[in-house]
């Protein structure tokens, strides 16, 4: 997902980003807390944001949407809210990938101002996966092996946190890399609590890339040795901090490779 964006509504007065960033009130996670009352000196009156954007890879289908809090959100791009199968909390949206991506935006938020603001907003793709085997995608039991049963995301996404296809493609590997996933070039964390949280609104978006828990979950759902990448900017705290993390979640079993920052040899 893209950065949250400051948007005006409606043709033909609308407006897709009016730049301001700075004035969106947004909680620790990112969550947006609230929106502009309509006398407001604030130009904006909704924000959005756009998925998938350029890409046609992604599955036709009905997708799920959770999220907590009260409010309205609406769809546009490729998605479209199908209303007959929704209800407050929970959204089925139908998408057909065209490459012009899938675009959510809060039209309202927490109107009582009672602070159940709109947040944690989970998007599930359609199909599942097997019970006995989280690398296999299914759309029915049929194609599940021996006892296992066809799971949908909307079932597991609580604890399954990554797709079949995507586990299947890496499987064979014996160690995996997170430079990028920990964005070892272009971090600028110092200390332990300014790096990314899993309950951060958007990986794509945190400061640091993807929470370090992820890349051990990841490779102890595969059983495969992690390589870190410690952040150039980390104080002593920070690497502490991380190396108990790894040394308390990780697969004992498994063996951890530390790299500082990115090819620190590589002067290009």
């Amino acid at each position: 997902a893209q950065r949250w964006l400051p948007q005006v509504d409606g043709w033909p007065n609308s407006i897709w980003d009016t730049g301001e960033y700075e004035q969106l009130d947004l909680d620790a996670d990112g969550w947006v807390k609230s929106l502009p009352a309509p006398d407001s000196p604030l130009v904006h009156r909704i924000v959005g944001t756009l998925m998938l954007s350029g890409e046609d890879q992604y599955p036709a289908g009905q997708y799920v949407v959770h999220y907590d809090g009260k409010g309205s959100l609406e769809y546009g791009g490729n998605a479209t809210k199908n209303e007959a199968l929704s209800a407050p909390g929970r959204d089925v949206v139908d998408v057909t990938p065209t490459g012009g991506g899938i675009y959510l935006k809060i039209t309202e938020t927490d109107s009582d101002h009672t602070g159940d603001y709109i947040r944690n907003i989970r998007i599930i793709t359609p199909g599942g996966s097997c019970s006995n085997d989280r690398t296999q995608y299914c759309e029915s039991s049929s194609v599940c092996e021996g006892s296992g049963i066809c799971e949908s995301f909307e079932q597991t996404y609580a604890t399954e946190r990554f797709h079949p296809y995507f586990l299947r493609t890496i499987d064979s590997f014996k160690v995996l890399r997170f430079m990028n996933w920990l964005d070892a070039w272009y971090s600028t964390e110092e200390n332990w609590g300014e790096r990314p949280r899993l309950s951060d609104y958007s990986w794509s978006q945190s400061a640091g890339g993807v929470p370090i828990e992820v890349a051990i979950e990841l490779s102890n759902k595969l059983h495969v040795d992690p390589w870190i990448n410690v952040v150039a900017r980390a104080n002593d705290e920070y690497v502490r901090q991380q190396a108990i993390l790894v040394r308390d979640t990780l697969d004992p079993d498994l063996t951890v490779y530390l790299e500082y920052t990115n090819e620190a040899w590589n002067t290009r």
